[in-house]
């Protein structure tokens, strides 16, 4: 039987947290991830300003994923392991700094 979290089968337990300082002139990556094997999903609430992001290469003021002041990314999908891309994943602010709230679960 597959682990679902979302719906009740397995049991995410809370493996690390991090405030993430993310600057406008420079991108940055996760600074505080747990260990492989007990981190593999988050939950990343944006402060300050509006970020963007990418997986594969550093994000611009005007490239990658956008993520909006206040909002709430959920890296908790069924059966997903985001490891490998917390490795890679980076941000930059799209005002004057903003902070990250990340809580890792595994």
């Amino acid at each position: 039987m597959l682990r679902n979290r979302r719906y009740g089968f397995g049991t995410p337990k809370a493996t690390g947290y991090e405030n993430l300082i993310v600057p406008a002139l420079s991108a940055v990556g996760f600074q505080n991830l747990p260990p492989p094997a007990s981190g593999s999903n988050a939950i990343v609430h944006v402060t300050g300003a509006a970020v963007r992001w990418r997986g594969d290469a550093p994000p611009t003021q005007t490239e990658g994923i956008r993520l909006e002041v206040d909002s709430y990314w959920e890296m908790m999908e069924t059966n997903l392991d985001w490891n490998a891309v917390f490795q890679t994943m980076q941000f930059i602010s799209l005002g004057l700094g903003s902070l990250l709230e990340v809580q890792y679960f595994g």
